[in-house]
């Protein structure tokens, strides 16, 4: 009965036969024939795609002609792009742990390029990127450099906010005020969990 569904008349030699619509594929023999899904993913096999299975990461050339699919994120992987399009972006070792959402900052640590939190207490550790999953030092983490901001909480909607001075990495609503502390602008919340990351010049308050 299962099979019922997959089969179709089809006039050969003037005679009306039953056939099967294909759920896979050998290849050039199935030209024309008409296709099902597969009854327990209600997906098509891979092989009646163009190259197999789809991939969410490019290998180059090797990948030519093969349908992509999006990634666990839901987006396009950026080895996807055209050579010209690249993510303002910078994979750096870590001299701290780092929460989702926290902001950063970048400085040379015996040579290296090194992410730490942000701190407005004083000058030194200003905001310059920000990353979107917690790490634990000293792994390496991804730093963005613009764009939206996310994986923090409790933002309020359309307020503009500054580098912490209490927690590390954190975002404020009212800019530090003591002598010495660092009034840097990161961006506006676009939503509760959401900020559009414009960092602005810090400031040494006098």
């Amino acid at each position: 009965m299962a099979n019922s569904i997959t089969k179709y008349l089809a006039n050969v030699a003037g005679v009306l036969t039953e056939k099967f619509y294909l759920m896979s594929t050998a290849g050039v023999g199935d030209i024309d024939k008409p296709v099902a899904v597969d009854h327990t993913t209600g997906r098509l096999d891979p092989t009646l795609m163009p190259g197999g299975s789809p991939i969410n990461t490019s290998a180059g050339a090797g990948s030519a002609g093969i349908l992509p699919k999006l990634d666990a994120a839901g987006k396009l992987d950026i080895t996807m792009m055209p050579s010209s399009v690249t993510a303002e972006a910078l994979s750096v070792v870590t001299s701290e742990n780092l929460a989702a959402g926290a902001v950063v900052d970048l400085y040379l640590n015996g040579g290296v390029i090194t992410a730490r939190n942000s701190d407005a207490t004083s000058a030194g550790k200003e905001a310059d990127g920000y990353v979107i999953a917690s790490s634990t030092s000293p792994a390496a983490n991804t730093v963005y450099f613009n764009g939206i901001l996310s994986g923090t909480t409790g933002l309020t909607v359309g307020a503009v906010y500054y580098m912490d001075k209490t927690v590390p990495g954190g975002l404020v609503t009212t800019p530090p005020s003591a002598t010495g502390n660092i009034a840097q602008r990161v961006g506006k919340a676009l939503s509760t969990t959401t900020l559009n990351f414009a960092p602005g010049c810090p400031i040494t308050i006098a």
